[in-house]
């Protein structure tokens, strides 16, 4: 399981000279489970470019009608099912 991954994360990074995690959470989780000096791992936050993806006022869907979007893994500990349960 979990140690079994550790020790394949701390053998994989032990040679690394930087390492780029995608939020602050998965730097620390880096951090921790491989024993790396924080200096040693920079964070780029996953961002979309919003003017990309703006909807165009007309086209939108007259109320009650709910639109959402998730652009991530479907993995249980992200809360999609959540997000179905709610509405």
């Amino acid at each position: 399981g979990s140690v079994h991954l550790n020790k394949v994360l701390r053998l994989t990074l032990c040679s690394v000279d930087h390492c780029v995690a995608v939020s602050y959470t998965c730097k620390e989780n880096i951090c921790v489970r491989c024993d790396l000096d924080p200096d040693s791992v920079s964070v780029i936050p996953n961002a979309v470019d919003a003017s990309y993806f703006t909807p165009e006022p007309s086209l939108r869907a007259e109320a009650p009608r709910i639109n959402i979007v998730s652009i991530s893994r479907l993995a249980y500990r992200k809360g999609t099912d959540l997000v179905a349960q709610v509405i």
